[in-house]
């Protein structure tokens, strides 16, 4: 499906942009799929594919912070990180993300978690309705995700308006609800490619029409301020009914830049310093799995490697599927 709409460019940290498509017409999607992006103002024969990292027809929902629980890496963690001294405490800043931050002034990422609001209003979209925006994130490389980063970020307001189309969707062919236990294993701005699957799981263990009763997403990033790249719609995920009962997310940082940037207070959204080690991770959650377990993984070659070399290892000891999402052509 193709048509010529407005499209919202916003300039975020570690190099990238979120691409908001304002369709004419409803749109129908599915967790998994991708577009291709058409913006000719900045690629003019070419279009490029990316994950749809959300969609949705409604205003969004005020932000919500995540609070982190600060755990330090030890032998025989989770993680492969050298070892970090942490300080015991850190004052936090303000998480929205500022221009000043964008051009290479002082940050201080901050993700807290509230107590769940009841009162709060979550924009969930069921997988079989339409939506009319799209949104998709772009890490800046060269090309047109270049030209395009520098253009939002040279602006006053980190943000600038254009016009272009997307194609598809394509994709989104496997659905996770089938699974009792899921792990959503992510590397880089292969993010984009489980945001969708957490959000859709979530809305159907709340619908009672899945038969997913753990969800476990792994998110390894450089630094925290790629945190920023989805933090809008992690907040309305973590605002969620049920949220707590069902929802736990690690956050691996692989090369902080401080001691106190790797901070977590909470048992359900974690930190660690360092590189994960799926294989650790996946026999610990077999040892604890509800039913079959779906292990996805999307990120960079070595990274999705080791994801399905560590699904390879515990094959043997119970019902597992690995589903790969290639990070590129």
């Amino acid at each position: 499906r193709k048509g010529i709409t407005k499209v919202t460019v916003e300039a975020l940290p570690a190099e990238a942009c979120r691409v908001t498509f304002e369709l004419k017409r409803p749109w129908r999607w599915t967790p998994g799929c991708h577009v291709h992006a058409y913006l000719p103002a900045y690629s003019l024969w070419s279009s490029h594919p990316f994950s749809i990292a959300w969609a949705e027809s409604k205003p969004k929902a005020q932000p919500l912070e995540i609070e982190m629980e600060k755990i330090a890496s030890k032998n025989g963690s989770l993680s492969h990180s050298a070892d970090i001294d942490h300080r015991p405490s850190m004052v936090t800043g303000d998480s929205t993300y500022s221009r000043k931050s964008m051009l290479g002034g002082p940050t201080v990422t901050t993700i807290s978690e509230v107590a769940h609001r009841k009162d709060g209003v979550n924009i969930a979209i069921p997988r079989d309705s339409a939506v009319t925006s799209v949104s998709l994130i772009m890490r800046a490389r060269t090309g047109m995700t270049r030209k395009l980063y520098e253009k939002a970020s040279a602006s006053k307001t980190g943000t600038l308006t254009t016009w272009g189309a997307i194609e598809g969707p394509y994709g989104g062919h496997d659905s996770m609800t089938s699974y009792g236990t899921v792990i959503l294993f992510a590397g880089g701005v292969g993010i984009t490619h489980c945001v969708g699957f957490v959000h859709h799981l979530m809305l159907q263990y709340q619908a009672g029409t899945s038969s997913t009763q753990k969800i476990l997403l792994v998110w390894s990033v450089p630094n925290t301020e790629a945190l920023e790249w989805v933090r809008v719609w992690m907040d309305q995920i973590l605002r969620m009914d049920g949220r707590r009962d069902v929802l736990r997310i690690q956050l691996f940082i692989t090369k902080p830049r401080h001691r106190g940037e790797v901070i977590s207070n909470t048992g359900s959204v974690q930190m660690f310093p360092g590189r994960c080690n799926p294989e650790t991770i996946l026999k610990r959650e077999m040892a604890e799995r509800i039913g079959a377990m779906g292990v996805t993984v999307c990120g960079p070659g070595p990274f999705a490697d080791g994801v399905r070399s560590a699904a390879r290892s515990v094959v043997t000891e119970g019902v597992v599927d690995f589903i790969e999402e290639a990070f590129t052509y």
